[in-house]
């Protein structure tokens, strides 16, 4: 009986070695493909590869990621969202992976999302095997089937900013860990954002065209890194949404992490602007962090 003991707890160390082993050259296999693309050489085809990318939404219809990069801002209704790419993960082996928020500052785990993913060859293609489970509750699991022409999955969170979250700005982080061993940490900025317009009559966003008069934009920014350069942007569309033109601003934050952009739209008569629903939409290194719609109509 003791032996028997014996021989089955041998075989479960066995198991949990070889796991750890599979999972310890798999993420090897990561490093040595960013490794080769960090030396200007493109990786084999066939190589294990992960991407992590950042976007504010996605088209539901068609699945294109909107606004991706890296600054983002606390808004109404406003998500980061992330997701992860992988390609060629070995076949007919089980693997899990750990996306992490973490707080800014401390680094301390906000919260995670776990999955285990089985990639195998299907009748045509492939197919990848997600069952998505709970940290805190191993015992609940959704499964879910992504087939393709290609042994490739996409896992994906989302981080909700809504003002009533009450999310701290400043520099964010996420890991993403694989077999519990880290794999990615990438960072992202979450901005405080206010737009204000003002037009020959003060503040608003109802304006009569003047015979001779603006509407101002004043754009305040909270939550950057001090000293560090930002490429901002303030874009006026027409109505219609065609963008009508845009100021470039390259600017610094101050040592209190803030910085206010400002821009004008002519709306004197002599412009023959048309009436109607205009906007203006800002954004910092190339992510959208704030828009404001404005009417002009004749006096």
């Amino acid at each position: 009986m003791h032996s028997q003991r014996l021989l089955i707890t041998g075989l479960m160390l066995l198991g949990a070695i070889l796991v750890a082993g599979c999972g310890q050259n798999i993420v090897e296999d990561y490093r040595y493909t960013q490794l080769q693309k960090a030396e200007g050489y493109e990786p084999d085809p066939r190589a294990f590869d992960a991407e992590l990318s950042f976007c504010r939404t996605v088209v539901k219809k068609t699945g294109e990621r909107v606004g991706e990069g890296q600054v983002f801002a606390i808004g109404e209704k406003s998500k980061v969202r992330a997701y992860l790419d992988v390609r060629n993960q070995p076949l007919d082996e089980l693997h899990a992976w750990h996306m992490v928020w973490l707080r800014p500052g401390d680094d301390k785990e906000l919260f995670r999302k776990y999955a285990e993913v089985r990639v195998t060859e299907a009748e045509e293609g492939y197919e990848a095997e997600v069952i998505w489970k709970k940290a805190e509750d191993l015992t609940h699991f959704k499964t879910e089937i992504q087939a393709g022409d290609e042994p490739f999955f996409t896992l994906d969170t989302s981080y909700n900013v809504a003002p009533e979250k009450m999310r701290i700005p400043g520099a964010h982080k996420m890991r993403v860990y694989l077999n519990r061993e880290l794999l990615i940490e990438r960072d992202f900025e979450l901005l405080e954002s206010g737009l204000v317009l003002s037009g020959p009559e003060g503040p608003g966003t109802d304006f009569v065209i003047p015979k001779k008069g603006r509407v101002r934009a004043a754009l305040t920014l909270g939550g950057l890194e001090p000293g560090k350069t930002y490429a901002g942007e303030m874009a006026w569309h027409k109505p219609g949404g065609k963008k009508m033109f845009a100021k470039e601003i390259e600017f610094t934050a101050a040592e209190d992490s803030t910085a206010t952009l400002e821009a004008s739209l002519d709306i004197s008569k002599a412009k023959k602007r048309k009436t109607g629903k205009y906007q203006i939409k800002a954004s910092v290194d190339g992510c959208l962090v704030a828009r404001e719609r404005f009417t002009l109509s004749k006096p």
